[in-house]
């Protein structure tokens, strides 16, 4: 069974739109946990002990809004450049560094995704574990709590 073009293109442009929900909601989750961190360092200047760990999530933060932001903005170039391929109906180049230039951003943009989604999840791990003795505290207590 074989796709007609108008199947390609719906295929193609849920394949994109998945990428860009996938940059939108980490680039929008990394600049809220950076704007929230800095919003603490602004609200508290005198949590000199502590400062450390909100240092390290701006840094956590940012590196991740960055990779995300790369990401939407490779998707976008790999969109824009099959969209206008198919409109003119130009055939990708068989030629082999060709192939492997598009290859090289396609991976570069994977590679940003995945740095982005990495750092997203320890951000909050980080956050996390900075709690682990109220959450053990209160399993304790619910565990000797009287029925």
């Amino acid at each position: 069974m074989g796709y007609d073009e108008r199947t390609k293109l719906e295929a193609l442009r849920d394949h994109f739109d998945i990428f860009s929900k996938a940059a939108n909601y980490l680039v929008l989750g990394h600049g809220m946990g950076l704007v929230g961190c800095l919003s603490v360092v602004r609200e508290h200047p005198d949590l000199s002990p502590p400062m450390h760990r909100i240092a390290l999530l701006v840094l956590i933060f940012g590196a991740g809004l960055i990779a995300g932001s790369t990401f939407w903005a490779v998707a976008m170039m790999i969109k824009i450049s099959v969209t206008h391929a198919i409109m003119s109906q130009t055939k990708p180049s068989a030629a082999w560094g060709a192939w492997l230039g598009r290859k090289a951003l396609e991976w570069f943009g994977l590679a940003c995704l995945w740095i982005s989604w990495i750092t997203f999840v320890a951000a909050v791990g980080l956050i996390m574990f900075q709690f682990r003795d109220a959450a053990t505290d209160l399993l304790g207590r619910w565990g000797t709590a009287p029925r």
